[in-house]
């Protein structure tokens, strides 16, 4: 068209336009990573070598020029720990873009890696290869600085024996500091983009359909429910970077599911529902509603009564939309067809819906997040997280501690015959 009108074509490439974004989207997803760790990281650090600092100087003074030094073991283990953690998140917390060609090029052995000759085992050999040179090289930076830290102290300052345990945690920090700024000056924390997109002035309001199907509660008990809940919402907003504009917006509309002729309890009834009445706004979510059950609604209004596992919080249950395909039409039996070839034909049961519970706290930052704005999980991807839990409740991202706790919950929840469902 600029041709013909006797224009020149524009001055980009859309190749480019891609490794551009591409660049920028892992920038922005280690950036946030790196605030987020490294922010905790210094809070931790600091709070614990102030602690052994004031330790190591609370000794009794001899004289005038002698005074004793009480050193904290402990102090000095978990100091070195978190010293731990900070190479390990400066290690990992790393944008891999191997595989994509940018402007300072690609590992030749990644050439061609998308022929079908190329077999997935042997790019996964190149990829751990790459990392593992990556990670020795930054380890051997990282010692060479603690090292050379270490050389010139002791080049100027003689350590006696009691101090050299010490003086190491010392010599570890600031070799690393050294190399990496971000110890001590991490980077700020930004919004999300869902976070900036929903605060915008066209968007009126974002949210979830939520159904009332527990009918016991009087309308002073519901309204304690519904207030429980808000505060429970509330709560997920702490620390949500650009939150404070837009968090004003989330709603969840509630149905009577009295009204809708749904049964008390009935999560198929509910599903039914929302299928034949899906949000026609594009930041309703149309994958998941949220769901008020009445044991739902007595976590919310009772007392806890679970024990051992620390995770009695109340919950409501999330509930998929149908994503069941209509079965395939039955054939007519042919002539030639035996009296019992159509009774012995098996037949499958529609599926239930697909559900999960889920503390108020996370709703939005989790749920609708990740399974509405961007559906990156889907409501199965969510229910196989929260199976981990004892109880079944989604916990949002855990650690390989907390889980190992989870899991002995469960395992001494069967053995003492405390599961009354299995």
């Amino acid at each position: 068209m600029c041709e013909e009108k006797g224009e020149s074509g524009p001055e980009w490439s859309l190749s480019k336009l891609w490794r551009e974004y591409m660049h920028n989207h892992f920038e922005f997803m280690e950036s946030q990573a790196r605030a987020w760790v490294f922010g905790r990281l210094l809070k931790l650090h600091t709070l614990w070598k102030t602690h052994f600092l004031e330790v190591l100087q609370s000794g009794h003074s001899i004289n005038e020029t002698q005074t004793t030094v009480r050193i904290d073991h402990h102090a000095m283990l978990i100091l070195n720990t978190l010293l731990d953690l900070y190479i390990d998140a400066d290690i990992a917390i790393h944008g891999r873009t191997d595989g994509f060609v940018f402007a300072h090029g690609v590992d030749r052995r990644l050439v061609n890696g998308d022929k079908p000759e190329t077999s997935p085992k042997r790019l996964n050999g190149i990829y751990a290869g790459i990392e593992r040179k990556r990670v020795a090289d930054m380890r051997s930076v990282l010692k060479a600085a603690v090292k050379e830290h270490k050389r010139a102290y002791e080049a100027e300052t003689k350590v006696p024996g009691f101090m050299k345990a010490p003086m190491t945690i010392t010599h570890r920090e600031f070799g690393h500091k050294h190399l990496q700024p971000q110890f001590e000056a991490p980077l700020v924390l930004e919004a999300e983009g869902w976070v900036r997109e929903l605060g915008r002035d066209e968007v009126e309001g974002f949210g979830f359909v939520a159904y009332r199907v527990s009918y016991e509660e009087s309308d002073d008990k519901w309204a304690e429910f519904l207030g429980k809940v808000e505060k429970g919402v509330e709560l997920g907003w702490e620390g949500v970077v650009g939150a404070e504009g837009m968090k004003k917006k989330a709603t969840l509309h509630w149905v009577d599911g009295q009204a809708a002729f749904i049964a008390e309890g009935d999560l198929e009834g509910v599903q039914r529902h929302f299928n034949a009445n899906i949000p026609s706004s594009p930041t309703v979510s149309n994958q998941l509603c949220i769901v008020a059950t009445p044991d739902a609604v007595s976590r919310f209004l009772l007392p806890p009564t679970a024990k051992g596992t620390g995770d009695s919080q109340p919950y409501l249950i999330a509930v998929s939309a149908s994503t069941a395909t209509p079965p395939p039409p039955v054939k007519k039996a042919s002539a030639n067809a035996t009296p019992h070839s159509t009774d012995d034909a098996p037949t499958t049961p529609p599926p239930g819906p697909t559900t999960f519970k889920i503390p108020p706290r996370l709703l939005y930052t989790d749920v609708y997040a990740l399974g509405a704005y961007y559906p990156t999980l889907t409501a199965a991807d969510f229910g196989a997280l929260a199976a981990q839990h004892p109880l079944g409740v989604y916990q949002g991202s855990s650690t390989g501690v907390r889980r190992r706790e989870w899991r002995k919950a469960r395992e001494g929840a069967v053995d003492g015959h405390d599961a009354e469902g299995e």
